[in-house]
This record gives structure tokens, sequence and C-alpha cells, in this order.
């Protein structure tokens, strides 16, 4: 009995250090006949490259690799390998190598080619929507990656956007493959819902802003064929403003006329906006800094600002006021600035004053501005005066004028 307890016990102490050899640190995944680029995007998907938890014994990550069989086979699939197949073993260790090896062996097959693009409406419609990408002017490869055919579906949902159909949106997306040929049909499904045009904004949330001065912000006329597009430039220009803290600008339900609102619920922000500050320096002595700024003055999104700052040396006032004018479109604008300064040297004092106007052009990725400046000033030698070291006084006019055009196109 005992030599039998003796031989028992041998196997069971063999398996311990079996399991101890298969944890998860003593393997390395192998993605065997993977095409170019994929075993690196695979090492990201599979439980056994990800290691989140330990696998102790080999049954443990054959378990683990029936799932993640399936993760490959599927980024295979939309890699464009729709004939792909993969198998699993697990190698001993190599020679010279105290690491097991998990492999997946792959049999990719070739890449297939997409020969045709079908849209596929699942509802009823009118017989003006678009039915082929060529129809909206988007030109299409024969690529078969499951990215390419989802950019492909919102590249062609963006286009039932623009075209009046603002309830459109995505059913489905399959491919079906003809294995002999290497080829496939990419078919996608849409609902485009009725056709309709922009008639009037639904406002919510406007409590302290003039909803009339909102309309006049709009970037579309009424009547026009709905274009969510106008929806996102629209919604730049409220939060040009500042003055709301959230912004959701949606359409609303068409109607049985074939119109529909814009929804638009907002959320103000306060109003006012109060800082101070103090700060040292070794040359000025102590200072301070306080400022205030005032949104939405007169309920149609006005902006003032004044700031003062003060050391033992310079003290300053600035005021801005700026005023939106959707109808030109553009801005009108105006600042006003006064320093004084004392030294041991001079004392000086100076006062400035400014107005303009700002235009929008092309969509508002031009903007010109032009004003008219006074600028007055005094400087006070404190040093005994002579016929070089006297009082000045200068005066300034100007009409600045500039340009700036806007070149970005990220609608985040």
């Amino acid at each position: 009995m005992k030599r039998i307890a003796t031989i028992v016990a041998a196997p069971i102490c063999a398996a311990s250090i079996c399991a101890q050899a298969l944890a998860a640190d003593d393997y390395v995944v192998v993605y065997e006949g993977a095409p170019a680029g994929l075993a690196e995007k695979l090492e990201k998907l599979t439980n056994l490259s990800l290691a989140r938890r330990p696998y102790p014994t080999a049954a443990a990550v054959r378990r683990v690799a029936s799932e993640d069989l399936g993760i490959v086979t599927r980024a295979l699939v939309a890699a464009g390998y729709y004939g792909a197949e993969a198998e699993f073993r697990i190698e001993d260790e190599a020679e010279g190598s105290e690491k097991m090896r998990a492999v997946f062996a792959i049999v990719p097959g070739a890449k297939f080619r997409i020969i045709r693009h079908v849209v596929v409406f699942s509802d009823e419609g009118d017989q003006d929507r678009p039915r082929t990408f060529d129809a909206v002017d988007i030109s299409l490869t024969d690529q078969s990656q499951g990215a390419m055919l989802e950019l492909n579906q919102q590249r062609f949902l963006e286009a039932l956007w623009g075209r009046g159909y603002p309830a459109a949106r995505i059913v489905a997306r399959r491919a079906e493959a003809d294995f002999e040929a290497g080829t496939a049909t990419a078919i996608y499904t849409f609902e485009s819902g009725p056709r309709a045009h922009f008639n009037g904004i639904d406002f919510e949330g406007a409590v302290k802003t003039d909803e009339t001065f909102l309309r006049k912000l709009k970037t579309w006329e009424e009547g026009d064929l709905f274009d969510r597009a106008r929806l996102v430039d629209y919604r730049d220009r409220l939060a040009e403003t500042g003055v709301f803290s959230t912004i959701e600008v949606s359409p609303g339900v068409v109607d049985d006329e074939g119109t529909a609102p814009v929804q638009v619920v907002l959320s103000e922000r306060k109003r006012r906006t109060i800082g101070a500050g103090v700060s040292y320096s070794t040359s000025e002595g102590p200072g301070g800094r306080l400022f205030l700024e005032y949104r939405n003055l007169f309920r149609r999104a006005e902006r003032a600002r004044v700031e003062i700052e003060g050391t033992e040396i310079r003290q300053s006032v600035e005021f801005d006021l700026l005023k939106p004018l959707p109808g030109f479109p553009g801005s009108a604008f105006a600042d006003f600035d006064f320093v004084n300064e004392t030294t041991d040297a001079f004392d000086a004092r100076s006062f400035a004053v400014g107005a303009g106007l700002a235009k929008d052009w092309r969509d508002d990725r031009l903007e010109t501005r032009a004003g008219l400046a006074f600028e007055t000033s005094k400087v006070e030698p404190n040093l005994a005066r002579t016929s070089t070291i006297r009082e000045e006084r200068n005066y300034f006019v100007s009409i600045p004028l500039s340009a700036t055009w806007d070149t970005e196109d990220d609608p985040l």
C-alpha cells in the first residue's frame, strides 16, 4: 500500500508542477498564418493575449481559446477574409524555452473583393430618394473590410440627411459572398423616413435669452429642404455666443405636409463671472486684479467685461463690449483703456478708446474687422526739467483693419 501511495502521489506532484508551468505568465500566444498586420490587432482582442487573469491549466487555456476562436474568426471576416478558417492547439515548451505555445492556426484564404454595392430601404418612401451611391456622388472601392463598409454606409446616411431626410437611419449591413469567385456583394439597409422641409424652431430652456435673436442665427431659410449639416452649423453659432452651457439641436417630427421644426434644448450659463487675484513683484511691489464679465447683457448675447489691475507703480482699467449682429452678419465692438504709471523718473497716463464692426463671410470662414481708434498719452518727468527733458503729450488716431480665414474643418 505504501508503494502504491507513493506511485499515486508522484503523478499528483507532477500535475501540480504541470499546472504551475501552464500559468498565464508561462505561455506565449502565436497567430500562425495571420495576414500581415492582423496578428498585432488580434493581440489586443483575444483573452489569451490580454491575459486579464491567470489560466492555471492546459484545460483552462483550451476553454478560453475556444471563445477566442470566435473572436479570431470575426476579426478575419472584418478584415475581408470571408472564407478564413482557424484552429487552436497547444504545443509543449520549445527547445531552449520554458514557455508553452498557445497556437491559433489560421488559414485566411484569399481576400474578398466587393463587386457590387446595393442600397435597400426597409420602409416605404417617395420615389425621389436616392437608391445608389452614384446618385449621391459617392465613389466606392472594392475593399471588403468591415470598417470600409461601415464608412460607406455612414457616408450614404449623411447624404440622406443632407437631401431632406432628417429621420434617416441605418438598419443593417451585410455582405453576400461568392466563395468560388472570391467576390462579394455589399448590401446596406436603411430607413429613410419621410422627406421634409424646414419649418420653424422650437426652443426649450431659453429663459433669459430673446428667442427672436436666436432665430436670426439660423443657417437655413424657411422652406429649404432639410439638411442636418445646417443644424451642426447652427449649433456652432449658438455656442459662439458664450451664453449656453449645453446645446442640443435635432430635427423635429415630420408632419403630414412634409415639414419639420428644429428642436433646440438649451441650458443657460450664469450671466456673471467675477474673478480676483493678488500678486507680488520685486520691481512693482504688491498688486491685485479684479474682473467682471457680464454675458447676455440685453438678452441678445451682448458681452461686457471690465478688468482693474493695480500695483504700487502701475494701475489700469480695461473695458470691452461686444454685440452680435446676426442680420449683418457679424458683430459690433468697443473698448476703453486707461493706464497710470508712477515711477521715480516720470509719471505717465494714457487713454485709448476704439470701436468697429466685424463681418462674417463665406459661411463664417472669413472674418473682416474695421474700426476707428483714438489714443492719447501724457508723460511728466520727475527730474529737473531742461530743454531735452520736458512734459510730453501725444495723440494718435488709427484705423485698424484685419482679415481672418478659418481653415478648421473638424465638426467636433
